[in-house]
């Protein structure tokens, strides 16, 4: 009878030398899986660079594949004050990507099972960073933004009023109180409320409507409860 002839790696005389191969072959790809921890985020910067605590070490993390509006910009407060609902004082999964020019470690972080990135941008409230990032879900959900007018991409900011110039009148101040915005608008459902309402300040409440017509122009509906 014939026998089975072993194949040729799996020979004994070879089994010491094609196991130390096997393993060399596998270190780049070990070594190019993206390192992954579990922290707690202790501090929001702006809207796309938290503190995380990791180990005792304060690690400075850059969402990866988003850029926010930067400080004094339009919509940068929005943009910070969803970051800090979402993740301020919680446990968040980093997934890193590389360090920026700034000593940043660039990555996704997840809170709940939700991409921190993802949500900035279905609130419009960030932009999708294509030079850096190909990312097409990313790519998907900013245009998904533009067009529902979410976050940024809808009714600009009122223009801050010009400064009185000398011989121009004046006015009064403690006339003309400051007043909020009528209603808030969910960029998600399309509904906006009325500042009654239990969801005025809902997380997705980020869009400013002066005026119930304002808000009816912009493709929102009124809420079903507080019927704005």
């Amino acid at each position: 009878m014939q026998k089975t002839s072993v194949p040729h790696l799996l020979h004994p005389s070879r089994v010491r030398w094609s196991l130390p191969l096997l393993l060399l072959l596998l270190l780049p790809v070990a070594a190019a899986l993206p390192p992954a921890f579990r922290a707690e985020c202790t501090r929001i910067v702006d809207g796309d660079t938290i503190d995380v605590s990791r180990a005792g070490e304060t690690v400075r993390i850059r969402l990866e594949g988003i850029d926010c509006p930067e400080r004094n910009q339009p919509f940068a407060e929005e943009a910070m004050a969803l970051t800090a609902l979402l993740v301020e004082g919680k446990m968040v999964d980093v997934i890193a990507k590389e360090k920026d020019a700034y000593g940043r470690t660039a990555a996704r972080v997840f809170v709940d099972g939700r991409d921190l990135s993802a949500e900035l941008l279905k609130a419009g409230l960030a932009t999708h960073y294509r030079k850096y990032n190909s990312d097409w879900l990313l790519a998907s959900l900013e245009r998904q933004a533009r067009a529902e007018g979410a976050g940024m991409w809808g009714t600009p900011p009122s223009p801050a009023p010009a400064p009185a110039t000398k011989g121009s009148p004046r006015k009064d101040s403690r006339t003309v109180p400051s007043s909020p915005a009528a209603y808030h608008g969910n960029v998600r459902s399309r509904v906006f409320h009325s500042p009654a309402c239990p969801h005025y300040d809902c997380p997705n409440c980020t869009r400013r409507f002066g005026s119930r017509e304002e808000a009816l122009a912009a493709g929102f509906r009124p809420c079903g409860r507080c019927k704005p």
